[in-house]
């Protein structure tokens, strides 16, 4: 992986983790009588099948279910054996496993299972289902707690439906779509062009059963769809429907004549109508195609030089003839039409400001499956000027996601070539000349600068910046550099781009052109926290005399090294690229944060409890006591859609410019707050806005109770300090903070740790974490594993 690489959708804020959907616990309010000994059943399904053929499981058989501690992948790894034979099925779903794990290392929970039907060896690539028995043990299980976990788990189970469970109805499906239609703004649609208006316009004129068709459409995965697949409705209906839309151009069916398309019609079969294909076509004997896997079957198939001797007509070539024997046999290929395609693609876009997203979010968010924050929309200024402006801003973005997939593949040299248009226009200063001005006069506002070309020119050169300097060219690199801090796009990578560019100029040996950039770096307002932090030790190291005479007067400020635990353990299990693995005090293998827990869960080391969460904990209490301020719809422009899970301005020094009024009354109420008023106001937001999707916190692994243990430990007063921090400067400080944080009830005492392992250090990022808690009167230090 290359210093610097990250996904670029994420570094230019178009893309969001998709949120999941939420139900609020009957029991929050206050606790039950404690009962043990219960079980709950769900039903759920053996994934990884594919990795273990030949296994036949039948239904109604009794399977066991097990912890895999020592398994590299998932530390959380549940895998799923037969009873007698204990030979190995598959596992439990991954986001199932890391709920129900740590409860069974605990020794509180046992999970049994029973095959719901046939586990064919034939069929690996399928899940099988399975029914999920929970006993809860080994301590007094409240109601609520039993219930809670069994609505996480649940939650993970609906993303993934079984067969047979309900179905949207025509009605219905036309409902949702017609409100998906009137909810694009009509400012936005002036950016559409008179083909795709007339499109839209058609698409609300549509008989009912060819819209849902087409609403239906949008929800799958394509590009090509077999038409006997699509059993939304009857088989005459779902014809008619085709027709009609066809007559509109919104779909159109496969031909098949080109290279890409033929193959992507071949992916729709299974393993074994491909088998059936090409014995059909004598392109293969039984022999050759008794192990081999679809890709290798695809690969078959599509051989244009094959010798086909099913067809004697000899004006049609081998596609054309492989083309006639798909649709003699499994029917008709649709899709929807590029222009059709087009102008989803931009409607999504209105609503939901990323291009990843799909009529399913809108579906699930009307049915209340997912939440999202309550605000009043108010729109703003418009995102595009002009319809050109859009248009670059797609190209590049969808550019943008081309480079990103050949990094993937580790074709550097493919991407760096693709990136040479966004170098150039870097170089000849077009990005800087585009860029918008911060909250100008009359301009749009800086926050929505992520939404112009030039901020996704900006990062494709900062992806571009780390390939030069793993290639040890450091020319070429400064001189990206130099034209990116030209640039007002990705401010929030400003200190990392300084710190670059003075560490490349040292590695050509030109430490006093480094001092200076150094020095320059300094007065660069956007230059903060750790960014600063480190610039400044550098600014010290290459400043001693006969460089520097004077000392500067920041110097004293920096902040001393921490306080230090340190203990001596070998790994048991070391492999490059994975993360070491411990001998727990348990005597089972374990991760470093691990072992650090159970240090400081010892008697002798103070009985802490805790949990490795590296500062969620904390986000989490931020959120709830911010609740109303993040979400405030007195802010114009930064609820553009109801389906946000932060205001735009998010990570923006707007966040804080526009709420520094509201900012200091909740600062200075969480400080002048009893601890009792304080769990008050986190209870209060926890139960009105519990499940709706915002980034600040995961309701998933929050827990009300535990967060309001942790803020009673960290005491008003240091809860103000970390809400301040976070709200002035959220993108500053969103990362660094410590991995673990614990806490005593009975002393109301808390204490956080950075947890390091034998080959790591601090980073600057999270010195400044350590020196501000400190600052705040909480306990930090660091847990050091040494070999």
């Amino acid at each position: 992986m290359l210093r610097g690489h990250m996904s670029l959708q994420m570094m230019l804020g178009i893309l969001e983790a998709p949120p999941r959907e939420t139900k609020r616990p009957k029991h929050t309010a206050k606790e039950r009588d404690g009962t043990s000994g219960r079980s709950k059943e769900i039903v759920t399904r053996v994934v990884g099948r594919k990795w273990h053929a030949g296994i036949r499981v039948e239904a109604g058989d009794e399977i066991r279910v097990e912890r895999e501690n020592d398994n590299q992948m998932d530390e959380n790894a549940i895998r799923v054996v037969q009873e007698d034979s204990h030979a190995l099925i598959g596992y439990l779903p991954a986001r199932t496993a890391a709920v129900l794990s740590p409860l069974m290392d605990e020794g509180v929970l046992k999970l049994q299972a029973m095959a719901l039907k046939v586990g064919d060896p034939k069929e690996v690539g399928r899940p099988l289902p399975i029914k999920l028995n929970l006993e809860f043990v080994g301590r007094n299980w409240r109601i609520e707690e039993m219930e809670g976990l069994m609505l996480k788990v649940q939650k993970n189970e609906r993303e993934y439906p079984l067969p047979g469970q309900s179905k949207v109805s025509i009605q219905k499906t036309c409902q949702v779509f017609r409100m998906l239609l009137n909810s694009i703004d009509t400012n936005d649609l002036l950016l559409l062009d008179e083909q795709e208006t007339a499109l839209y316009r058609s698409l609300g004129e549509l008989p009912e059963a060819a819209m849902a068709f087409f609403a239906r459409l949008l929800t799958r995965k394509g590009p090509w769809f077999r038409l006997d697949k699509l059993t939304y409705m009857d088989e005459e209906l779902t014809r008619w429907s085709v027709s009609v839309l066809r007559s509109k151009s919104l779909i159109e069916e496969a031909t098949g004549q080109d290279e890409q398309q033929l193959r992507d019609m071949l992916c729709t079969l299974t393993v074994q109508e491909l088998k059936s294909l090409l014995l059909g076509l004598r392109l293969a004997t039984t022999k050759e195609l008794s192990k081999t896997t679809k890709n290798e079957l695809l690969n078959i198939s599509c051989r244009q030089n094959a010798t086909i001797q099913y067809f004697t007509s000899d004006a049609l070539s081998p596609t054309q003839r492989l083309i006639v024997h798909l649709k003699e046999h499994w029917g008709p290929w649709i899709r929807i039409s590029d222009v059709a395609s087009t102008l989803i693609r931009r409607m999504q876009f209105f609503l939901f400001l990323e291009y990843n997203s799909d009529f399913s979010k809108y579906v699930l968010a009307d049915m209340g499956v997912l939440q999202y924050p309550k605000y009043n929309v108010n729109k703003g200024p418009a995102l595009f000027q002009s319809r050109e402006e859009m248009l670059e801003y797609e190209e590049i973005v969808f550019h943008a996601r081309k480079i990103e997939a050949l990094l993937s593949a580790g074709n550097i040299d493919g991407a760096l070539e693709e990136m040479k248009p966004s170098l150039e226009k870097l170089e000849s200063g077009a990005v800087r000349k585009c860029a918008p001005m911060q909250e100008s006069e009359g301009g749009p506002p800086f926050y929505l600068a992520r939404f112009s070309a030039s901020w996704v020119h900006a990062a494709i050169g900062n992806i571009a910046v780390s390939i030069f300097e793993s290639r040890k060219q450091y020319v070429q690199a400064n001189d990206v550099l130099h034209q990116l801090l030209g640039t007002r796009c990705l401010v929030g990578k400003r200190g990392s781009w300084w710190q670059r560019l003075c560490i490349n100029l040292e590695h050509q040996k030109k430490h006093v052109e480094s001092l200076e950039m150094a020095e320059a770096a300094l007065a660069d307002e956007h230059v903060k926290c750790g960014d600063r932090i480190a610039i400044q030790k550098r600014v010290l190291r290459l400043g001693k005399p006969p460089r520097r005479w004077k000392r500067p007067a920041w110097a004293h400020s920096l902040p001393d090294d921490p306080n230090q635990v340190r203990i001596m353990q070998e790994p048991v299990k070391r492999k490059v690229g994975f993360k070491n693995v411990f001998c727990g005090l348990d005597g089972k293998p374990c991760s470093v944060e691990s072992l650090a827990l159970q240090w400081y869960g010892c008697s002798k080391n103070g009985c802490w409890r805790g949990v490795h969460d590296e500062g969620g904990s904390v986000r989490a209490i931020f959120t709830l006591l911010f609740w109303d301020v993040i979400f405030d719809s007195k802010v114009q422009g930064v609820f553009r859609s109801k389906f946000q899970s932060m205001p735009l301005d998010w990570n923006s020094d707007a966040f804080c410019i526009s709420r520094q009024e509201s900012i200091e009354n909740m600062v200075s109420s969480i400080r002048e707050s009893s601890v009792e008023d304080l769990l008050s106001k986190m209870a209060s937001c926890w139960e009105v806005n519990y499940g709706a999707y915002c980034r600040g916190i995961n309701w998933d692994s929050a827990d009300l109770g535990q967060l309001q243990t942790i803020a009673s430990c960290l005491s008003p007063h240091g809860i103000a300090g970390i809400c301040r921090c976070l709200a002035e400067d959220h993108a500053g400080w969103s990362g660094g903070m410590p991995d673990l944080i614990l806490w005593k009830p009975e002393q109301e005492a808390a204490k956080l740790v950075e947890v390091k392992g034998p080959r790591d250090r601090l980073s600057e990022q999270q010195r400044a974490w350590i020196a501000f808690l400190t600052s705040q009167g909480i306990e930090v230090e660091v847990f050091k594993v040494s070999e």
